[in-house]
């Protein structure tokens, strides 16, 4: 036990060497423990529980909640731990039926502006569902400021989520306003996508991940520049959080070794295109138990429909409509990027 003029009283975790349950167990995560304590305790109709041990699984979560019959354990997250513990913590209670509730330390994520936060692939393993007809949602608390912010209906872009984000005072909210999720206005979408297409156009190929290397490389096998590419590439869809690769990788690869090569009047079949896509790997959502009505590559088909470059000729066969351009110059492409999302905004009008 720890108890001192400037620390909450809390039990401390031994140090012991390798052991990573040990990490983060500061004032901010304590005080944000208790504040969740507290705040779910002042509700009716809850039992709460604070830091129980669970025998059949030996985890002691931050906060077990009893709802009804069910169980929810509540865990604030503030310390960098692996995806390996995230996932046996996370399994551990969905195998004895309880549902976890993973809330992060506000001072992992950086919101930038109204519908933008800036995620590494760590925090973005926290976007959980509740349900299986929902979007998926982030949680964040700040124990200095007692405030919760929630982010849902994501569009992720590397270390980018655009979403829909509400920030409120804890002590406006209730146990059930954690699952409440919030739709991004597609209208604002894109608008803000226009600015990483064009980003994506005139982007210095410094610092890039092994992946982007990769992608530049075969873009330059192809005699291709970013400044080239067509504008229908790097279209955000409404299920595209479903893939881990960058959207504009994998639609490039969708496009340019499907369909470019195609004359008008063409055809694929969607069933034996995926072994020819070099960019399209599935992400990894621990908390999901989301079954995608709309996989993302048919999303991205019926877009291209929509538009005027494709016609479905049953379930799962296309043709090709009209002819899809490469560009020559920077400008005849950030001009064709602006004419497409015109498009596209007009059709939601």
């Amino acid at each position: 036990m720890r108890i001192g003029q400037k620390v909450i009283p809390h039990f401390a975790h031994e140090q012991l060497d390798g052991c990573a349950l040990g990490q983060g167990e500061g004032e901010y995560h304590e005080k944000g423990k208790l504040d969740l304590y507290n705040w779910l305790k002042q509700q009716g109709g809850l039992e709460v529980a604070l830091e129980p041990y669970i025998e059949k699984i030996k985890q002691r979560p931050d906060i077990l909640v009893k709802v009804g019959s069910r169980y929810c354990a509540v865990e604030f997250q503030c310390a960098l731990i692996s995806e390996e513990i995230l996932q046996k913590r996370t399994k551990g209670y969905l195998r004895i039926g309880i549902q976890p509730i993973w809330i992060i330390g506000k001072e992992r994520i950086k919101l930038r502006g109204g519908n933008l936060a800036v995620l590494k692939p760590f925090e973005q393993l926290f976007f959980q569902q509740f349900a299986s007809n929902n979007y998926p949602i982030l949680l964040s608390y700040c124990p200095r400021t007692n405030m919760l912010t929630s982010i849902s209906n994501p569009y992720p872009l590397k270390t980018k989520v655009y979403g829909n984000m509400v920030t409120r005072p804890l002590a406006q909210l209730c146990f059930y306003d954690l699952f409440k999720e919030g739709l991004l206005s597609i209208q604002k979408l894109y608008s803000c996508w226009l600015k990483e297409k064009i980003l994506i156009r005139t982007q210095k190929n410094r610092f890039l991940s092994h992946i982007e290397q990769q992608y530049f490389e075969w873009l330059y096998t192809k005699g291709l520049h970013p400044q080239h590419l067509p504008s229908l590439i790097h279209l955000p869809i409404p299920n595209h959080f479903h893939v881990q690769t960058p959207v504009y990788m994998w639609q490039s690869s969708f496009l340019l070794n499907i369909v470019v090569p195609l004359q008008v009047g063409g055809i694929f079949h969607l069933d034996n295109i995926y072994d020819k896509l070099l960019f399209y790997s599935q992400r990894k959502m621990i908390f999901s138990f989301r079954k995608i009505s709309e996989e993302p590559l048919k999303e991205y088909v019926q877009l291209l429909k929509v538009l005027g470059y494709l016609k479905q000729l049953n379930k799962n066969t296309f043709q090709k409509s009209k002819e899809i351009l490469l560009y020559r110059t920077l400008e005849e492409g950030i001009k064709n990027d602006q004419h497409i999302i015109k498009q596209l905004k007009d059709r939601i009008k």
